[in-house]
């Protein structure tokens, strides 16, 4: 539904809005994967005696890009209640191996 919020129809992106609205108490369904993806662990290590991190490939920039304008969707369509949200929620504290 994030990549509807910026959809050419305005019924659709109506249609979507309402749904991010609809779901704020639930947001870290939402915000979660999108961090996911900006926080892949997948595309290189981190050497903790250096404390650089190392790419073992070709990083993905599209992923980045896609990450940023969802998270920018979400905070112009979500407005004050997205805020309140970030604001009272706190970070969601999930071991790492239940996400993949």
């Amino acid at each position: 539904m994030l990549d509807f919020l910026d959809d050419l129809n305005p019924l659709i992106r109506n249609s979507s809005k309402n749904w991010l609205l609809d779901n704020i108490a639930t947001f870290e369904r939402i915000l979660d994967p999108i961090l996911q993806n900006l926080l892949q662990t997948k595309m290189g290590t981190f050497d903790p005696k250096s404390q650089q991190y190392f790419y073992n490939q070709v990083y993905e920039s599209k992923i980045t890009n896609q990450a940023f304008r969802q998270l920018k969707i979400v905070l112009l369509n979500g407005g004050e209640r997205f805020i309140k949200y970030l604001m009272s929620a706190g970070l969601s504290r999930r071991p790492a191996s239940a996400t993949g």
